[in-house]
């Protein structure tokens, strides 16, 4: 009989401290995630100084009227794209920058996306070029709107290049000119779609484009002088940086909005203020150290984030093609670069009867090596110049005689 009152008399004193444990609990995660909730409200003041926000809407674009809108004309171009069957010849037409025989095969499939590429004229024509997207739906389906046609712009490209290719064999040469005109126009209006992703199809497009074009008039004096105001509709790191501010607002939206539990299936830590502030200072800093020209970022420090907010990271990755993207957009600017000054070389022969020993000779600026911060190479050869960018993932090297 002893025993059970024993346990009656403790049973009080057990209820109280469990509740006491309770209380000061609740209590300690109300102060942390007060604390976390400041610690959130600071870092999202810090984005707003960089032109941030925490609302995805504050970035949706003026609309444009829809006969204004190019991406209609995209919408029906790539609607009347040939049917890609993996035993046909066409698939040659997909490794990058490399001209290809242009075989009876390669001039029929040519033929057949004619009316794709017509419409892709009419659409480069256009002013104007706004992607469908819901910019109240948060970051993941916001991003997701925009995957369903960046593939279709490569596509559109690998026909409308061998068209170049064939226009030009042909003697067509202004066909040739508009051909990859709107190939760069077109990249462009992809990476209008403001987000990472789209300016990563932009600048490989160009990239594609650019090898082509150093192939394709490398033995003939075709003017392309045409291209170069093109060059100047899009400022690509710009782009980038509204890019991820724009992802960034995205993801913010969707954690205020709820989203986040779905996106991480209810995994997200108690401490979820403190968790999206951490995953927020990483992502500025990467920001701000994009802000820097490669070559800078090459030299500079780069942020080293604690224990706590690279454990946060790895939970949620946000922002990770960051890096790449700020690459591609660095051998873009090369891509450009070269291109400008090869240009200038041709207008300088056609002038002087012969190419400059130096480009000093010639009063032509070296462009600057976005990946060096060093003036690019410049080589007399006697099959004509070389401008080489050898930077080691993707070095580019432009031989025009």
């Amino acid at each position: 009989m002893e025993q059970p009152r024993q346990r009656r008399r403790w049973l009080p004193i057990t209820i109280v401290l469990t509740l006491t444990v309770l209380l000061i609990g609740g209590a300690a995660y109300t102060l942390l995630d007060v604390r976390g909730r400041w610690m959130l409200d600071e870092e999202i003041a810090q984005w707003k100084k960089i032109g941030g926000s925490d609302d995805l809407s504050d970035f949706k674009p003026i609309p444009v009227h829809d006969d204004d809108n190019a991406m209609h004309l995209y919408e029906q171009a790539f609607a009347a794209l040939p049917v890609w069957d993996e035993d046909s010849p066409e698939f040659a037409m997909d490794e990058e920058g490399v001209l290809i025989p242009l075989s009876d095969d390669i001039r029929m499939i040519v033929e057949q996306a004619q009316p794709a590429l017509a419409l892709l004229h009419k659409a480069a024509k256009l002013p104007e070029c706004q992607w469908p997207a819901d910019y109240s739906a948060g970051a993941e389906a916001w991003i997701g709107m925009h995957m369903s046609y960046l593939g279709n712009t490569r596509a559109l490209t690998r026909y409308a290049l061998p068209a170049a290719q064939v226009a030009l064999a042909e003697g067509r040469h202004d066909k040739a000119m508009q051909l990859l005109a709107d190939c760069l126009i077109l990249a462009d209006h992809v990476g209008r779609n403001d987000t990472v992703l789209g300016l990563l199809v932009q600048t490989s497009i160009e990239a594609r484009m650019f090898d082509f074009l150093e192939q394709l008039l490398r033995n003939t004096d075709v003017d392309c002088r045409a291209l170069l105001p093109l060059l100047e509709r899009s400022f690509l790191r710009k782009r980038l940086i509204r890019a991820m501010l724009i992802e960034c607002a995205g993801w913010v939206d969707d954690f205020q909005s709820g989203a986040w539990k779905a996106k991480t299936h209810g995994k997200l830590p108690l401490l979820k203020y403190r968790f999206l502030a951490r995953v927020l200072r990483v992502y500025r800093m990467r920001l701000q150290e994009a802000m820097l020209p490669m070559w800078e970022q090459a030299t500079a420090t780069p942020y080293q984030p604690t224990e706590e907010e690279q454990d946060a990271v790895n939970r949620f990755p946000v922002g990770m093609g960051v890096g790449r993207a700020n690459t591609f957009v660095a051998r873009a600017e090369a891509y450009r670069a070269v291109f400008r000054l090869a240009v200038s070389l041709r207008a300088y022969r056609a002038e002087h009867g012969q190419y400059p020993d130096k480009l000093s000779d010639a009063t032509v600026p070296a462009p600057i090596d976005p990946f060096t911060g060093e003036p690019m190479l410049y080589e007399l050869v006697p099959e004509g110049f070389i401008i080489s960018v050898p930077h080691i993932d993707w070095p580019i090297e432009w031989r025009w005689k």
